[in-house]
């Protein structure tokens, strides 16, 4: 199969076999579009998006109209075919067109091409795992104090403390004003059992005493004769009795006694006067 050139990819590796061989060539380049300014002298380049063979790179560069190969141009439109160009052993052209050849073995690998241009970038990956937290750093330094806050409402009355140490004894006051007399007065006065003590109770108070006396019965004394107690009435009693002498005034209606002077009321509620009389 040939190009337009005439040239088919089996006369394109003999003439590189025959340049190296002749020391017109060093090595074969490749890469997507026309070469740059990568290789040497007597080098070859293929543009494998184009299908063209550039060559022999001179001091001037890349010279001369690159030769298409290939089967198709960079379009996909097959190319015509040409007259097959045999070549004599020498490298020169043999006469008339015979037969295609065989393939030839394939060349020794090309040293790397340049590097090509920087692709675009790509799209951004999917975020990653979260690492572990990691350690704690060093406290930094105290921040400077704040403004004081307004004051908060007041708390509620907390509970009653323990009560505390007494006092120092404060200063006598002054005297005060003179109070009104104390009062005593005689309450009861009962008889109380022989041989008892005398006591006496205040059933007021220290401004209105009331003495409430008790006082012991005396000793039983002996038994006395027989005595007859007069009756009569206030106008029967007599001029000079004798001291001691009892009688029922029937007119008051109680007992009275003489004690050498006068006749005393002897009624249970005067029995203890002393010195009265009737």
């Amino acid at each position: 199969m040939a190009d337009q050139s005439g040239l088919t990819l089996a006369q394109v590796a003999v003439l590189v076999k025959l340049a190296k061989k002749v020391g017109e060539i060093n090595s074969m380049h490749s890469g997507v579009g026309p070469p740059s300014e990568q290789g040497t002298n007597g080098d070859f380049y293929i543009d494998i998006l184009t299908k063209r063979l550039y060559g022999p790179k001179t001091e001037s560069g890349w010279a001369g109209q690159p030769v298409a190969i290939g089967t198709a141009d960079e379009t996909g439109t097959p190319r015509p075919t040409a007259p097959r160009t045999a070549l004599n052993g020498d490298g020169t052209l043999a006469a008339g067109s015979g037969a295609q050849g065989p393939q030839g073995e394939r060349g020794p690998e090309g040293p790397q091409g340049a590097t090509g241009a920087t692709g675009a970038t790509g799209a951004t990956g999917a975020t990653g795992a979260q690492g572990p937290a990691g350690a704690d750093g060093a406290d930094g330094a105290d921040g400077a104090d704040g403004a004081t806050g307004a004051q908060g409402p007041q708390g509620a009355t907390g509970a009653q403390g323990p009560q505390g140490d007494t006092g120092l004894t404060g200063a006598t006051g002054a005297t005060g004003a003179a109070g009104a007399a104390a009062t005593i007065a005689v309450g009861t006065v009962t008889t109380g059992a022989a041989g008892s003590s005398v006591t006496v109770t205040n059933s007021g108070t220290s401004a209105a005493a009331v003495f409430d006396i008790a006082i012991p019965r005396g000793a039983t004394g002996a038994a006395g004769s027989d005595a007859f107690v007069a009756v009569g009435t206030t106008a029967q009693r007599p001029g000079s009795p004798a001291t001691g002498a009892i009688r029922y005034n029937t007119t008051e209606n109680r007992f009275e006694g003489y004690n050498g002077s006068a006749w005393l009321n002897l009624s249970p509620a005067n029995v203890d006067e002393l010195g009265g009389t009737v």
